[in-house]
């Protein structure tokens, strides 16, 4: 049993160092100018407009080359939340949400005036980040 626990916790020691591993930093976007690296503590959302996907920061928008789900990948899932098909926000820009129609929810963003559609479904899982007690 004692060797069983062992495995067990070197398990849960190497999956967190996995997933702590491919979180990124920054991000490599594009803009009128060129290659750009985005700090991924500037983002206040990721979106999907007209086959294309871009990052919004205070300051700027940037086009990224991969699509929406190979970004969700990259970025700390504790943080951004894919709020539909075509939006990932980050949860530390979130001002409030409010009910909308049919079980949809609109969220709006600090810093911005932008507004998203959600399901009820995914307004519980940010509920429960944002929820959830903090480890010590």
């Amino acid at each position: 049993m004692r060797i069983y626990n062992e495995q067990l916790g070197k398990t849960r020691e190497d999956l967190h160092t996995t997933k702590t591993q491919r979180i990124k930093e920054r991000l490599m976007a594009s803009d009128e100018f060129g290659e750009v690296f985005v700090e991924v503590n500037k983002i206040l959302w990721i979106e999907r407009e007209d086959r294309k996907t871009f990052i919004h920061t205070i300051e700027d928008k940037y086009r990224l080359k991969e699509n929406i789900s190979e970004i969700e990948a990259k970025l700390n899932p504790d943080r951004f939340v894919r709020i539909n098909r075509s939006s990932i926000i980050n949860l530390e820009c979130l001002l409030n949400y409010s009910f909308w129609e049919n079980d949809k929810y609109i969220v709006r963003l600090k810093d911005s005036d932008k507004e998203f559609v959600m399901s009820r479904e995914r307004l519980q899982k940010i509920k429960h980040l944002l929820l959830e007690p903090v480890e010590v």
